[in-house]
């Protein structure tokens, strides 16, 4: 029976392969168009080549897998989305991967309504909002910031008891 035949009722391996086949394809013949939409933070006009790059990598760590279980081929594309990401979309479409595949986790087969709690599972995922983005950063960066403030009213307005060099470096010509 041939994949385009067969029925199912739900989204198991084959057929989640066989999306990620038809996502590239439609991501390939539209790329230049998603390019052209990216207007945020800097119109560098790469976003969609990216994410086809990423794409690309995804499905060729899928496209040899016979796996039955959706998780399995969920994993395989976190993978190769990972080790193919290009560019900050592409570094973002392999964290939804990732999410994804941690939600759909030991599962063989999903239900709409499943896939559709998956991928809302997938653009909330802790351990990507915790290690990535420019809030985590300008978090992380503003709490050592307030930390250094206070050792220095400690040490008497001292760089927290860190000699400063004040001379300039000989030069080494």
């Amino acid at each position: 029976m041939s994949m385009t035949a067969r029925r199912s009722t739900g989204v198991d391996g084959p057929l989640f392969k066989q999306a990620l086949l038809g996502s590239l394809k439609w991501l390939a013949a539209n790329h230049e168009e998603v390019n052209r939409l990216n207007v945020f933070p800097v119109p560098d006009g790469d976003t969609g080549t990216n994410m086809l790059l990423t794409l690309q990598s995804a499905v060729e760590d899928v496209k040899e897998s016979n796996a039955a279980e959706v998780s399995k081929i969920a994993k395989l594309a976190s993978h190769g989305s990972l080790m193919g990401a290009r560019g900050n979309s592409g570094v973002i479409l392999s964290q939804i991967f990732r999410g994804f595949a941690r939600a759909v986790e030991g599962k063989s087969s999903l239900t709409p309504r499943e896939v559709a709690g998956a991928l809302e599972e997938a653009g909330h995922d802790p351990d990507r909002r915790a290690r990535g983005g420019a809030v985590s950063f300008s978090r992380g960066q503003r709490s050592r910031s307030d930390s250094a403030q206070r050792n220095r009213r400690r040490c008497g307005g001292r760089e927290g008891g860190r000699l400063e060099n004040t001379e300039p470096a000989a030069d080494p010509a």
